[in-house]
């Protein structure tokens, strides 16, 4: 409809999160099927997508560099299942954004640090 051949997105904003890990996969797989869907037979597919990793109130101290081993386990499988959707999709990139990692306040933060981290990640 609208004439565009690429798209992109967040994995919570096309599908919402659930109350535990596997309903929320359980609700993006069935977008990202619908949308495999939707795709067929068309030469539109992602441009990019990726984890939204930034607004859920479990990462207010980071993802990737949160001091919370659950907290960086959850981040890392969100990024997996974000990264299978957009390879399914046909998706050309995946964008690791970096959100509010790592600190909350930046004069007392360690940089360096967090840079490690996120790398780590």
């Amino acid at each position: 409809k609208l004439g565009v051949d690429l798209w992109c997105f967040h994995d919570r904003d096309i599908a919402p999160r659930g109350d535990t890990l596997e309903e929320t996969n359980a609700n993006l797989d069935e977008i990202v099927e619908y949308a495999a869907e939707l795709q067929e037979g068309t030469d539109v597919r992602p441009l990019w997508g990726t984890a939204q990793l930034f607004a859920e109130p479990h990462y207010m101290h980071g993802a990737a560099t949160s001091p919370s081993v659950d907290v960086f386990v959850r981040a890392a499988a969100q990024v997996k299942k974000a990264m299978d959707a957009t390879r399914r999709l046909g998706g050309e990139n995946f964008n690791f954004w970096g959100g509010r990692e790592g600190y909350a306040f930046l004069p007392t933060t360690d940089l360096k640090t967090e840079r490690e981290h996120a790398a780590m990640f």
